[in-house]
């Protein structure tokens, strides 16, 4: 078997080759990064842990909401979700979000790494937001969370419309 036959198989058969591990939250030149599973935990079980519950319980942020939103669910086709994120509508959403949510240190390739979350997540026909972190193609999500609301209100403003 060929080095590239063995990729193409292991590609098949792993759901889980890019995943991230960290989220790494950053607000001016403070970073901090909480595991992945603790989210899961928190999705799973409604009880922050960690690094995430320190940071919950010192922004007076109630876990039920956070939990609440890892759980939200978007019936959607891979097709039909393709088919989305590579329009031109999309690739400007995504490229706004970018700004906020990215891989570390450059919010270069901030869209292709969302597009590849959210199509490997509607494989099954849906998609949660925890599985776009399980399915996220780089071990790190950084969040900027200076610029992050201001993406959040334009975003807003452009849906809206």
């Amino acid at each position: 078997m060929t080095r590239i036959s063995i990729f193409m198989a292991s590609c098949f058969f792993s759901s889980q080759i890019f995943a991230a591990d960290f989220i790494t939250l950053i607000y001016g030149p403070i970073k901090r990064s909480i595991p992945v599973s603790e989210f899961h935990h928190l999705e799973e079980t409604g009880k922050a842990i960690g690094s995430l519950g320190d940071l919950l319980r010192l922004a007076k942020q109630q876990p039920a909401r956070v939990q609440e939103l890892l759980k939200t669910n978007f019936d959607l086709d891979v097709v039909d979700a393709s088919n989305f994120l590579n329009s031109k509508l999309a690739t400007g959403l995504l490229t706004k979000l970018g700004r906020a949510i990215h891989p570390p240190y450059s919010s270069d390739y901030s869209v292709q790494a969302f597009r590849a979350a959210f199509i490997a997540s509607a494989a099954d026909g849906n998609i949660k937001v925890i599985e776009i972190f399980d399915n996220y193609p780089n071990k790190q999500i950084w969040i900027d969370l200076e610029v992050l609301p201001g993406v959040i209100e334009e975003l807003g403003g452009i849906l809206n419309l």
